[in-house]
């Protein structure tokens, strides 16, 4: 990899972070750094005061889905399904393994003032921004 190919690439990164009208544009996958599983949607409410995270976690139960936030962090772990004994699989489509993710936060909204919700399948992760970082309609 050439130190011309990562400017480039930093390049269209930065070109799709500096937009200013967040609440009505599509940022690429790669722009958002989430990982590619499990499945996830990112949004900005239209308010621009809290950032939604949903995650498809088809199969878990809520008892095996932990969440916990860090300063500027997000941590989801799953725990490892029990092994298929006993079953003949001809094919796995929905992932059973063990996940531990940690995303990093932008540090104008608070992890730990998240909500969390599990219902069928998806966590959803509300994180408000904090004070400073709010947007104020002034007019």
């Amino acid at each position: 990899m050439t130190a011309d190919y990562f400017f480039t690439n930093f390049n269209n990164l930065w070109d799709a972070f500096s937009t200013t009208d967040w609440a009505h544009q599509t940022v690429p996958d790669r722009a958002c750094n989430l990982p590619s599983s499990p499945p996830c949607d990112c949004e900005l409410s239209s308010d621009l005061n809290t950032l939604h995270l949903t995650f498809a976690l088809a199969g878990y139960d809520k008892k095996e889905v932990e969440v916990n936030a860090g300063n500027n962090s997000l941590t989801l772990t799953t725990k490892k399904f029990e092994p298929d004994e006993g079953r003949n699989i001809i094919h796995r489509g929905i992932s059973k393994k063990a996940l531990n993710l940690t995303l990093t936060i932008d540090e104008s909204f608070d992890p730990k003032k998240a909500k969390v919700d599990f219902i069928n399948g998806l966590l959803r992760v509300s994180i408000p921004k904090t004070e400073e970082g709010k947007t104020v309609k002034l007019l």
